[in-house]
Order: structure tokens, then sequence, then C-alpha cells
């Protein structure tokens, strides 16, 4: 036999255990504490009319274990386990109290297991498909991988970005400006092969573009960049020996420096009469407004540039591939004339004629340096620029004096007993 509960007790019990097995979402007690306020995970008791508030009876048949079993995966259907729960609740409740007492039936609350038909309650287990997510890379279409190809650039240059500070987060910026420039070169140049555009609608697109340039020109490059006025900066004077033979002496300007690239490397100083090598002289130093020399070492950068006209400026690599070989168009040498066939010596830490020579060290702030412009180098009008090798160093840039660069290929055949 069983004991006896009353009908809100056994829907009560019924309901926690369900509830216990995550079938039931919301738990349907009151807290014991009045003063407390209702969580939000509680309901009120449901409403049952007066008729059917009758003494539940549950007829002695076999008792099945409660314990949740794995069911076929489905979607759960919540609107069912209510129907299918209540119903039950009611036709229990619908018999009479006579009938109850005849069958001498009796109820048994247990937290594990509850006796009731297995034909009129079916134990369901929500189920909820794991949802693909939205934005793996498998689900990214090629139009949304392209939109990210311009969004992450631009991304980086709007935003801040926590992980760098200072230089860094500036030069983060600038590279994805690159990036953005360069992912948008084919989306500009491939419609105008596409709609086969006129050359004066194309000369129209020209003057678009060029007009952007000048704008980075002249607000970027030669503007912010370039603009900084800082306590110290680097200064030098340039001078280049003339050789005496008549070929290098004609059609020239008195005024201005001349370098002859296949000219040969020494030549003898009519002065002192020491064969030096020839090469344009730079003497170099670092001064602030009042003429005071910086007392430090200091590594400077040297950069040739070539001129042309309207003064548009070109960057002349130290190395160039010509016909599959990697050739020097300039670098710079020691002072001194070595004796033996190699007389020149390139001027870096190893005398290596295939390492760069583009930044050299600056004795407590003053230095002589000897550049030579090499035959595979256009010939032309040509400056250097020093700037600082280490970002560290807030030196201001330098900027030479105009030199050409000229070739006298037949100025080797020299007649016996010239001297330079």
């Amino acid at each position: 036999m069983f004991p006896y509960f009353k009908d809100d007790d056994i829907f009560l019990n019924t309901a926690d255990n369900l509830k216990s097995f995550g079938l039931f979402p919301m738990s349907p007690r009151f807290p014991e504490d009045t003063d407390m306020e209702l969580e939000a995970t509680r309901l009120p008791l449901p409403f049952l009319p007066q008729h059917s508030r009758k003494k539940l009876k549950l007829e002695e048949t076999e008792v099945m274990d409660f314990r949740i079993k794995a069911a076929s995966p489905r979607t759960p259907d919540f609107a069912d386990l209510e129907t299918s729960f209540f119903e039950d609740y009611e036709s229990t409740s619908n018999l009479s109290s006579a009938e109850s007492e005849d069958s001498g039936s009796t109820y048994y609350s247990s937290s594990l297991t509850i006796g009731v038909k297995k034909e009129q309650l079916t134990p369901i287990i929500p189920f909820f498909p794991k949802q693909e997510n939205l934005f793996s890379l498998q689900s990214i279409t090629p139009d949304v991988k392209q939109d990210r190809a311009f969004t992450e650039p631009l991304n980086d240059i709007l935003l801040p970005n926590e992980m760098y500070t200072g230089f860094s987060e500036v030069k983060h910026r600038y590279e994805g400006f690159k990036t953005l420039v360069t992912r948008l070169i084919s989306p500009l140049r491939d419609p105008v092969e596409d709609h086969n555009l006129t050359q004066a609608q194309r000369n129209h697109l020209k003057k678009m573009i060029i007009h952007v340039q000048e704008e980075l020109q002249t607000a970027l490059v030669s503007g912010v960049l370039d603009e900084r006025i800082c306590e110290w900066k680097f200064n030098f004077s340039l001078n280049c020996p003339l050789p005496m033979d008549g070929v290098y002496r004609q059609n020239i300007d008195q005024s201005t420096i001349y370098f002859f690239k296949d000219h040969a490397k020494t030549y003898v100083c009519q002065i002192s009469g020491v064969k030096r090598p020839y090469a344009l002289e730079m003497d170099v130093y670092v001064q602030n407004k009042h003429g005071h020399i910086l007392p430090q070492d200091v590594d400077v950068k040297i950069g040739l540039f070539r001129v042309f006209p309207g003064g548009r400026t070109q960057e002349v690599p130290e190395f160039k591939i010509e016909n599959g070989r990697r050739k020097r168009c300039w670098g710079m040498i020691k002072g001194d004339v070595l004796k033996g066939k190699s007389r020149i010596c390139v001027m870096n830490k190893t005398n290596d004629k295939s390492k760069s020579t583009a930044v050299q060290t600056l004795r407590h702030g003053r230095g002589k340096l000897f550049g030579r412009v090499e035959i595979p180098a256009l010939p032309g009008l040509h400056r250097w620029v020093l700037t600082p090798a280490n970002l560290s160093d807030d030196i201001g840039k330098a900027v030479g004096s105009d030199f050409v660069v000229k070739s006298k290929r037949t100025a080797r055949k020299r007649k016996r007993g010239e001297q330079l």
C-alpha cells in the first residue's frame, strides 16, 4: 500500500522531479520566505476547476524506473510535453472518490521513481541541435572573403589597436594603408580594359589619380613626415675632382660638379702628387643651430636620388639585376688607395663587395665619406641624401648639392705619359 498525499503535493513533487531531469523548465513552488521577492524561475500553481479537484488515483500497475534514458535526437516540442503531462493529470483526477476507495489505490512519491502507466507518459528529452557557427571560415563565401580583404586593412588604418603604442601604432596604420592601396590596384585597373575606354576618358581618370598623388605628397611625404624641426641636423659639403684630360673638360659648366662613372678608380692629385681614389667626397658633420658638433658617434644612412626635370626625384638602388646578374650602381669606398691589384676597397664592416655600404658611422659626430657611382647607374642629375640610420635618433636629414653623372668611355685610351 502507498501513502496518501493531496493532489497539490502530487503535482508539486512530479514537477520537481521533472525539473531535476531538465524536462520541466521552471519549478511551480513559491519561496518559503514570503518576504522575499519571487524568483524569475518560479511559476504559480496552475488553475484547476473546482469539479476536477478530487483525489487522484493511480492504478497499481508495474512501476517503471523513471531514470532518463537517451532518446532519439529530435527537435523538442514543448507544446506536446505540456499537453501530455496535464492530460494525464486531468484524466486521473476525474476518477470518482468511491472508485478510488473501493480499489484501495494508494499513492507513492519518490525523488527518483513515480508509479505511472507506461503508455500515458513517455519521457521526452529536449534536444537542441548544435548550431553551425555562421562566421566560421568554411561558411564564408568568396564575396565575403573579398570584402574582408579590404575591410581588414581599412580597420587597421582607422581603428586604434591596443597591441601597438607610439611609433609601432603609427607604423601599423601605414602598413594597413600600403596593403589597402596594393589591393585596390586591380579593381581600379581592370575596368579600364574591360570597358575599352577611349584615350580621352583615360586621361580624365589619370588626372584624378595624379590629384590624389599630389595630395599625399603635399600632406604626408613633404608635409607632416618631413616638416619636423630637429635640434641636430646633418650637414655636408660635396666635392669631386675634375680630371685633367681634355676629354672630360668638354661641354661642362665650371659651377657644376661632375662625376664620370667610366673614369679610372684612382687619380694622382696635382697638388700633393699622391694617388687618391676617384670619388665624390663628402665632409659630413652633425651640428645644431649654434654650430656645435654633436660629441657622439652617429650612424648615418646614405641614399642616392636621381633628379628629373620638374623636381621629381627617384631613389637609385645600391644594387640592381642586369642580364640576370646582380650589379652595383653606387657604393661608399675607403679614402685610401691600397697596394696591389684591388686598389679600391668598399667601406663596410667586412669589406665585402657584395654587401651594402649605405650605413656609415660618424666618429664624434663628424667624418669624411667617399662615394662612387658605377657604370650600371643611369647618367643625369643626381643628389645625395643623408638620414639617421637609427630610429631613436632625432636628427634632421641633409640634402646635398646636385651633381651630374656622365660617361666618357673614349677617355680610357689616353696617351702614354698623360696625367689626370
